[in-house]
């Protein structure tokens, strides 16, 4: 398999107030991670961490601080659009954490698929 994120990758994380997005952003940045800033909407202009800010909308983080990547951390219902977000954006990668998804299918990238030259592997 092939390294998708390496030193140079610029991270956005997508649901970063949220208690996931905020527990693992806050273990990326441990790690070493570059997460360049957040996108939660109508808390732009906030700072997570004293240092990674906060924006309403993806397209306002890339063009703020050229993120290539992003790692979303929203509901089921609204991982769908969050995922499509990204992409209309201009990132390359986008990593989709599925949590409680109420029939074991996940929702966001089922929807996903649908879009225009997004290609999301099928699970079983």
């Amino acid at each position: 398999m092939s390294i998708l994120v390496g030193k140079s990758t610029r991270i956005v994380v997508q649901g970063i107030t949220g208690s996931a997005g905020s527990f693992h952003a806050k273990q990326c940045l441990e790690y070493g991670s570059k997460i360049v800033a957040g996108v939660t909407p109508g808390r732009g202009g906030i700072v997570f961490e004293s240092a990674t800010p906060i924006f309403d909308t993806v397209a306002q983080a890339v063009k703020a601080t050229a993120c290539d990547t992003s790692l979303i951390f929203v509901p089921p219902p609204g991982a769908a659009d969050a995922i499509l977000e990204a992409f209309d954006a201009g990132l390359k990668l986008v990593v989709y954490y599925r949590r409680h998804s109420r029939d074991g299918h996940d929702q966001g990238s089922s929807r996903a698929r649908e879009h225009e030259g997004l290609h999301a592997p099928h699970r079983a």
